[in-house]
């Protein structure tokens, strides 16, 4: 089963990671699992970024569908740049993609991978989906 990265999306963050030599494997490369790694560190920076603390009031994002397309090998110590982007909005999710790219020896950016979440706002105390915070719909209808 393959699936699409949707064409409509909004630039929301930037963020920088550089990898660790324990995020390869036995095979020279890193894992692919770092990868949704990444993506999580990106998100998270995103939502410090706007003043959003995740589990704060037993609130945070879980993750109901998530996959990576993996374009480029990508080794120690490369450093990622993982652009995150907006795709959807509903009232208690929204869907997320990240463009995962490293810069070539032209110092032009070379998409390695690309990968979409679907991200469900949830209160653990209540153990059910809850609307989105206030900040964060806010922000993101005024982007549309």
């Amino acid at each position: 089963m393959k699936f699409s990265l949707p064409q409509k999306k909004v630039f929301l963050h930037s963020s920088n990671i550089t990898v660790n030599w324990g995020d390869m494997d036995a095979l020279g490369h890193v894992n692919n699992t770092m990868y949704f790694r990444y993506m999580e560190t990106a998100r998270v920076n995103w939502l410090n970024s706007l003043g959003i603390k995740l589990g704060k009031n037993n609130q945070s994002f879980i993750i109901v569908n998530a996959f990576c397309e993996f374009l480029a090998p990508l080794t120690y110590p490369q450093t990622l740049e993982i652009k995150t982007f907006i795709s959807k909005m509903g009232n208690t999710s929204i869907d997320i993609s990240h463009d995962l790219e490293i810069e070539d020896q032209d110092q032009k950016p070379n998409l390695i991978a690309n990968g979409f979440v679907t991200c469900v706002w949830f209160d653990f105390k209540e153990n059910k989906s809850v609307p989105l915070p206030t900040v964060l719909t806010d922000l993101l209808l005024n982007l549309k």
